[in-house]
C-alpha cells in the first residue's frame, strides 16, 4: 500500500453512488461522456461502457453482485465531438474509443450476506 493512500470506500450490494460531472472545451465543442464499471484496471478488451449526453452530467451507479471485488473502478471519460483526442487506447482492439480526459473512482464491494 502506498504511503498516505486514502482508505478505499467499501460498498455493499444494493448501495447507490451518485456522480456529478462537469467539463468544458476551450473551443466550445460539444462533449460526450462514457461511463464504465470495471473490476481492476488491467484489461485485454475495452470495458462495456454507457455513453451519456449532457453537461453538467449527473448519474448514479447501483452496486450489484457483479461488482463484488476488492478493486472496483468507475471510469468517467469525456471527449469532444472532434475527430482527434488526447488519449488513445493502448493494447486494446482497434476501434476502441479514445478520450480527452478521464477520472477514476475506486471502491471495494463486499460480498452479500448468505441466507
Amino acid at each position: 500500500m502506498a504511503l498516505n493512500a486514502p482508505q478505499k470506500i467499501r460498498l455493499n450490494v444494493g448501495d447507490s453512488v451518485e456522480f456529478h460531472c462537469r467539463a468544458w472545451d476551450s473551443q466550445s465543442r460539444r462533449l460526450a461522456w462514457s461511463v464504465a464499471v470495471m473490476k481492476g484496471l488491467i484489461m485485454k478488451t475495452a470495458p462495456p461502457s454507457l455513453e451519456l449526453p449532457g453537461n453538467p452530467l449527473r448519474f448514479a451507479v447501483l452496486v450489484s453482485d457483479r461488482f463484488i471485488a476488492e478493486d472496483v473502478f468507475v471510469r468517467i471519460a469525456v471527449r469532444t465531438d472532434d475527430s482527434h483526442h488526447r488519449h488513445q487506447p493502448s493494447g486494446l482492439p482497434s476501434g476502441s474509443p479514445s478520450w480527452d480526459d478521464a477520472r477514476y473512482a475506486q471502491y471495494a464491494v463486499n460480498p452479500g450476506r448468505l441466507p
